[in-house]
């Protein structure tokens, strides 16, 4: 498995199955929120308490496009190459964008 390091803490754990994103649910009307959020923020709860939780494992590819355009000098680097940016469907509302992997 190639080397997996997040781009900020807190977006994922390794697990003995591999990475699992992490993100938070409301503990009343169970809202998922990623990234993880400081409170529920659905206008219809009266309870904004959450708790930490793992996301699904898996889940419906919802679009994908091809990232064609190089970074400016500042976030350029040496062995770039267009890449595949995807959004995951995964329940419950909740949609996920990252690299695909091919």
């Amino acid at each position: 498995m190639a080397h997996i390091s997040p781009v900020a803490e807190g977006l994922f754990e390794m697990t003995p199955d591999g990475p699992r994103l992490l993100g938070t649910q409301c503990t009343s009307c169970g809202t998922l929120y990623f990234p993880q959020a400081a409170g529920c923020r659905n206008p219809s709860c009266q309870d904004k308490r959450i708790e930490t939780t793992r996301l699904p494992a898996g889940g419906t590819l919802y679009s994908y496009t091809i990232q064609r355009y190089q970074p400016p000098p500042l976030f350029r680097y040496d062995d770039w190459s267009p890449y595949p940016l995807a959004v995951a469907d995964l329940g419950q509302g909740l949609h996920v964008m990252g690299m695909l992997l091919i």
